[in-house]
């Protein structure tokens, strides 16, 4: 089983919010400048997600952001804290 689209939506809709804030986010709101706004419109229920298109820019987004923080994207997670709980870049600030 894998993460519903709509906790993806919810997810990402999160990371464009913290994107504002964390200079460590620029180029990638800024290279998912569509996927990561369709999200957060999704998931303030002001869009509904009809048709291939809008529903690839979420899901590329959503591949996007899971390799660059080392999370698998098939995983089954219920928010953001546990699919932040994670990131292979928490492993490595253990180390």
């Amino acid at each position: 089983m894998s993460t519903s689209f709509l906790i993806k939506c919810e997810i990402l809709a999160e990371v464009h919010i913290e994107a504002g804030f964390n200079p460590n986010l620029i180029e990638f709101r800024k290279y998912n400048d569509i996927g990561l706004p369709l999200a957060y419109l999704i998931n303030q229920e002001l869009v509904e997600p009809k048709g291939e298109k809008a529903l690839g820019y979420v899901e590329d987004t959503w591949r996007m952001l899971s390799e660059s923080l080392g999370i698998d994207p098939n995983g089954d997670y219920k928010n953001a804290e546990d699919y932040l709980s994670n990131s292979s870049e928490d492993d490595e600030d253990e180390e």
